[in-house]
């Protein structure tokens, strides 16, 4: 029987993934660490208003040995620099569901350090070595752009709205200068500031220029017009400044600096937060809170026919319009959407159905007609609780299909939705 009200039924099983009743969080910070020796620490997350960090789940230690990192135009893609035997390697992770999920080489490993990774629009991933701008077309890096002489070299980048501000200084540390990127012009004289030994950059849109850290701890705002530089704060360690990250949604920043980690304001330092299992932050990066779809497995077919799910809309809380989709399935038929809250990977061989396999541990199912195409869609709202965020539901469908098998069905492959 097909329900009439899977609005309700939805409800039931999106509600099972409820772990409390805090605020929707506005975003975390996700950061490198590595001992004060200087060994891999991994990837974590670190809370921005309580400091709290914790160690991103990487069954494969793709990450151990990570330096830097930076979005891409993918909430659930980030692209990393990670150090191996070989030189460093550029490699595109998949973080659906808090996790690292899997990653994917973009080039043969490079012979110089990697600074920074990230992209700018239409620019595809990009990386910053001391001696140039990458990207990655076709297996292989390709020069945007190179340092401009031979006594300067890159130090570091931030991406400033639709462009890409790329720090230098010498090899005596006390000259400085930034450089601005476009995709669309190039890249663009250098602007000469007054910071001996500049470390990192970060872009301030509401101030309209970068604030710069220094080898000694200090932090300096240039402004973007003249830039000029004017001393902001100063670290109480003296330090060398290893990441500066701006916050998006407080419009502050986090700062690293040897084995202190401060929330900077603008004008200040304030709320010292623990380092994340007592190592040094070497990246960092602002991940905004966003809902994920991954879809994973494989449907089983027969004749023509192959059943695969896929989603519409945005799965986050309180979202009206967020819907599964199903594609390739018998045409004028019923189909039924399995919703869980654990994955399943059970062969389906002894239940007559050859060759499908449960990807789904099913608490609920809502019905649905297949068109004449053999599609269907099912609507399902999102509760507006809080408590959803960072659960995930598993989903798959199940369509009948007379004369597929024994059992007269077919399963897709399957949805991961993070709230």
């Amino acid at each position: 029987m097909v329900r009439s009200s899977p609005v309700l039924c939805a409800v039931a099983v999106l509600l099972a993934l409820t772990t409390g009743t805090a605020q929707v969080p506005a975003g975390r910070y996700l950061v490198t660490a590595a001992s004060p020796a200087g060994a891999g620490g991994g990837l974590w997350t670190v809370e921005p208003l309580t400091g709290a960090s914790q160690p991103v789940a990487d069954p494969g230690a793709l990450l151990q040995q990570a330096t830097a990192l930076g979005p891409t135009i993918d909430p659930a893609r980030w692209l990393a620099a990670v150090d191996t035997p070989a030189g460093t390697e550029i490699v595109d992770v998949d973080l659906t569901g808090g996790q690292v999920a899997g990653a994917v080489l973009l080039a043969p490993p490079l012979a110089e350090p990697v600074l920074w990774v990230g992209h700018l629009p239409g620019s595809g991933p990009l990386a910053l070595t001391p001696t140039s701008l990458l990207t990655f077309r076709g297996g292989q890096p390709t020069v945007l752009a190179r340092s401009p002489s031979v006594g300067n070299r890159f130090v570091a980048a931030a991406r400033a709205d639709q462009q890409l501000a790329l720090l230098l200084g010498d090899a005596n540390a006390t000259l400085a200068g930034i450089q601005v990127f476009d995709p669309t012009i190039g890249a663009a004289a250098v602007r000469t500031i007054a910071v001996p030994g500049a470390t990192r950059i970060a872009w301030a849109p509401s101030l309209a220029g970068y604030f710069v850290g220094d080898r000694l701890g200090g932090i300096h705002f240039v402004d973007g017009q003249r830039y000029l530089a004017s001393p902001i704060a100063q670290t109480p360690n003296a330090q060398p400044i290893l990441a500066i990250a701006r916050n998006d949604d407080q419009q502050d920043f986090l700062v690293s600096s040897g084995l202190v980690l401060l929330t900077f304001t603008g004008t200040g330092f304030v709320r010292p937060l623990a380092l994340p299992g007592n190592q040094r932050v070497t990246a960092a990066e602002y991940q905004p809170y966003a809902p994920t779809t991954r879809r994973y497995g494989a449907p089983c077919a027969a004749a023509a026919l192959l059943p695969r799910i896929g989603a519409v809309g945005s799965p986050h809380p309180g979202s009206r319009d967020f819907a599964l989709v199903l594609t390739g399935a018998a045409a004028n038929g019923t189909a039924w959407l399995l919703l869980g809250i654990a994955p399943l990977a059970l062969p389906l061989d002894v239940a007559g159905l050859t060759g499908c396999i449960a990807l789904v541990d099913p608490l609920d199912a809502l019905g649905a007609r297949t068109s004449q195409l053999g599609s269907a869609r099912q609507q399902l709202p999102i509760p507006a609780e809080p408590g959803l965020v960072g659960g995930t539901l598993f989903l798959q469908w199940l369509a009948l299909t007379p004369g597929a098998n024994r059992a007269g069905a077919l399963t897709s492959d399957a949805l991961a939705v993070t709230f």
